[in-house]
Parts: C-alpha cells; sequence; structure tokens
C-alpha cells in the first residue's frame, strides 16, 4: 500500500527529522519539504505512530492512501520512476484494456 504523508510545519521546516522516522517503516519518496509517498504493508497507523514519536504535537500530519496504478501530473523523473515501480502491472493492463472494450 501507497501512502501520501503531508506534514503542515509550525516553524522552520526539517524533512531530515521525517526521513529518519519512515525510514524503519518502508520505502518512502520524499517529493518536498511537506511532502511523502511511504510503501508500507502496515497500514497508515506505524506511520503515523513513527511521525507522533518524531514530531511536534504543535505540527499537522495528513496520511492517506493513494493508487499507484492511477497518478498524472507534472514532477522530477525521479518520483515517476518510484512511482512506477511500486504499481501492480495486471492492474494497468485491466484498466488500459477496458478501453478497448467494445460496448
Amino acid at each position: 500500500m501507497i501512502y501520501a504523508v503531508a506534514i503542515r510545519w509550525l516553524g522552520s521546516p526539517d524533512p531530515l527529522i521525517v526521513d529518519r522516522a519512515l525510514s524503519p517503516v518502508g520505502d518512502w519518496f520524499r517529493y518536498n519539504a511537506d511532502t511523502w509517498f511511504v510503501e508500507t504493508l502496515g497500514g497508515s497507523a506505524p506511520i503515523r505512530d513513527a511521525l507522533a514519536r518524531a514530531l511536534s504535537p504543535n505540527n499537522s500530519v495528513l496520511i492517506i492512501r493513494i493508487d499507484p496504478n492511477d497518478y498524472a501530473g507534472w514532477a522530477p523523473p525521479e518520483m515517476w520512476n518510484w512511482l512506477g515501480r511500486k504499481a501492480d502491472p495486471l492492474a494497468n493492463a485491466m484498466a488500459a484494456g477496458r478501453n478497448r472494450l467494445a460496448p
């Protein structure tokens, strides 16, 4: 499962704190100083718990599951490469095939 993690910092952002907190939880990609994508089998609770131990309670955290098989936008190539490795090839093939089926 892939989760988007957004931090609303009160004070100066310190993304390295989040990097260190997320490393034991799963594979992650930092999109910017406020947003990470985390792949983990444990659900959102381990992400929440790791961040709760690392961040001040004055900061806000949003963790939401995303679908790595359906994405679009503009981003650095590293982002697309990371997401592409997480996508399910069968789900992508089935989604592409839906557009080719006759009514």
